[in-house]
């Protein structure tokens, strides 16, 4: 079951003096079903519809923070390496500062939405690619 966020981890990052810009690389493994309480009306949806949902009221705040989703795509397998159970999908954004994605993430906005991520995944994995600029 995935968390909302390892805040020591952000912590972490948060704090790490580097500036400038870097992308977020997230893989992403659905649940079947998502887990809304019984008495939500989305307590139907899959992992998957659950993640779209939550990803379609991400993205005017990733724009809103200067961030560019550069791809958001189902993974359709593995070549070389064992990554247990197969991640189902990967997004690579990228945000002009850490300040920027902070500030996103701390936002009711972005609280109000979060709901969505947690119900939709089983796990996921956040890398942080440093120093990436636009693509030529």
């Amino acid at each position: 079951m995935t968390m909302l966020m390892d805040t020591s981890a952000l912590e972490a990052f948060a704090a790490d003096e580097e500036s400038g810009p870097f992308r977020l690389l997230t893989l992403l493994r659905y649940t079947e079903q998502a887990r809304y309480p019984t008495t939500s009306d989305l307590s139907g949806l899959s992992g998957e519809d659950a993640y779209q949902r939550y990803f379609e009221q991400l993205r005017p705040l990733i724009e809103a923070a200067e961030g560019v989703v550069e791809q958001f795509d189902p993974i359709s397998g593995v070549v070389l390496g064992d990554l247990g159970k197969p991640f189902d999908a990967l997004s690579i954004v990228r945000y002009p500062s850490r300040s920027a994605l902070m500030a996103m993430l701390g936002s009711f906005a972005y609280t109000n939405i979060a709901i969505h991520r947690v119900a939709s995944l089983d796990d996921s994995v956040v890398l942080v690619i440093p120093g990436s600029q636009a693509p030529a």
